[in-house]
Order: C-alpha cells, then sequence, then structure tokens
C-alpha cells in the first residue's frame, strides 16, 4: 500500500534522495520502489497543474461547465470574483446579492468571461 495524499510540494520532491540511490542502498525495493516512484509522479502532476489555474482577480467573471447548487437553492454557473481581507474563493453568482465560496477543484474547470 502506497501513500494516499500526492500533494508535496515539488521544493520538496527535489530534496528527496534519488530512487535509484535508495534502490542501491537496499532501503527500497521491488514493490516499494514502484510505489515510490508512482507517488512522485502524481505529486510532480498535482504540483503542474496548481501552476496551470488561472490567478483570478477582483470583478473578473467564470464560467463552470456544470451548475452548483448551493444550500438554500441557489444554482448558478456564472460568478464574480469578490475580493474580501482574509478569504479566498469568494464569488457573487449572477442574479444575486449573495456570497458563496468555491473549492479549488471547481475553479479548475472554470473558463474566465471577457
Amino acid at each position: 500500500m502506497g501513500p494516499a495524499l500526492s500533494q508535496c510540494p515539488a521544493s520538496i520532491l527535489k530534496l528527496l534522495s534519488p530512487l535509484e540511490e535508495l534502490e542501491q542502498l537496499g532501503v527500497v525495493e521491488g514493490v516499494g520502489l514502484k510505489y515510490a516512484s508512482e507517488w512522485r509522479e502524481r505529486c510532480l502532476k498535482h504540483a503542474e497543474s496548481k501552476k496551470q489555474r488561472v490567478r483570478l482577480q477582483n470583478g473578473d467573471r467564470i464560467k463552470l461547465p456544470y451548475t452548483v447548487r448551493f444550500v438554500g437553492g441557489l444554482e448558478c454557473d456564472t460568478f464574480t470574483k469578490v475580493d474580501l481581507p482574509r478569504k479566498r474563493n469568494v464569488f457573487r453568482p449572477d442574479g444575486s446579492s449573495s456570497l458563496v465560496r468555491l473549492q479549488a477543484r471547481h475553479l479548475d474547470d472554470a473558463v474566465v468571461l471577457a
């Protein structure tokens, strides 16, 4: 069983010893070597996806490819970024005066509108 979380920062991954060196020392071998290699690949893939995320500014409008449903019955797929001190990912749904927070996984699929 390998590590489940794959969000190790790339800066930490650079500090790790190469797997070939660990294999030669007998620290990691067989299935463990395979798990370690796959885990490092997943971590690097996660770090790359974080780099490619769009940095939204106050007033930017985004559209999601699906509708998000919130508690209270509000449903929307288009949002405007709102800047609040010490709060991240706060948006105002189109046609509403309320404020909502979107998770980072929602923002990965977002399209920035002009």
